[in-house]
């Protein structure tokens, strides 16, 4: 076939058809890279938030400023954690939704699970945290790109509307996360504080 036989039979109608399919699929793979990154960069640290109780602690001596300090990190993970929590438990759930056939109710509570795991690990090592957080979502995207004859918008949006009237399940499944993260922060905060005791008397009976 020659060039001139090639190009007679290549059409701009459908070219930007095809083209625009392909565009699609980018933009959609491009967005969940990126949601990926933002999902392990975040959510796998140890510490969520910049503020740091145990340093404001040693660096402002007053009363006063304690209270505060103290009055900041309750603000930090009984208020903004819970927003986080619900926020990265949206996203997980939509994904899984569009890209799984099982039931809203098995999906919200893996979504969850899973935002609990990510949670936990980050306290041991964040590096499997982030392992974790990057490996579920990759898998799906792989499930996706061999069988993406499943994704089917409509559908999407008829399941998340099924969503509504699990809204109980998803604020117990948050106030448990919450109570997780909560029980480990206070556990390392006072671990830390012993250690730096301990570390301290070791000092001074070293120097006495």
């Amino acid at each position: 076939m020659t060039l001139q036989e090639v190009l007679s039979q290549l059409s701009f109608e459908e070219g930007a058809n095809i083209i625009k399919t392909l565009l699609f699929v980018v933009v959609g793979m491009v967005f969940y890279s990126f949601y990926v990154y933002q999902l392990y960069g975040s959510l796998s640290k140890k510490n969520i938030f910049p503020l740091n109780l145990r340093k404001r602690v040693r660096l402002l001596k007053s009363k006063l400023s304690n209270v505060v300090n103290v009055l900041l990190y309750v603000l930090e993970y009984l208020v903004l954690f819970p927003i986080f929590v619900m926020f990265w438990f949206a996203i997980i759930s939509v994904f899984l939704i569009a890209l799984s056939n099982n039931a809203i109710a098995d999906i919200l509570l893996l979504s969850m699970g899973l935002v609990a795991t990510i949670r936990i690990t980050s306290y041991y090592h964040e590096d499997l945290s982030k392992d974790i957080a990057k490996l579920v979502p990759f898998a799906l995207l792989a499930v996706f790109l061999t069988d993406i004859s499943q994704f089917s918008l409509v559908n999407l949006f008829v399941r998340l509307f099924d969503v509504t009237s699990l809204w109980k399940e998803a604020i117990y499944y948050g106030i448990f996360v919450v109570m997780i993260e909560f029980v480990m922060r206070m556990s390392t905060l006072i671990l830390g504080f012993a250690a730096e005791e301990n570390e301290e008397t070791r000092i001074n009976k070293k120097d006495a």
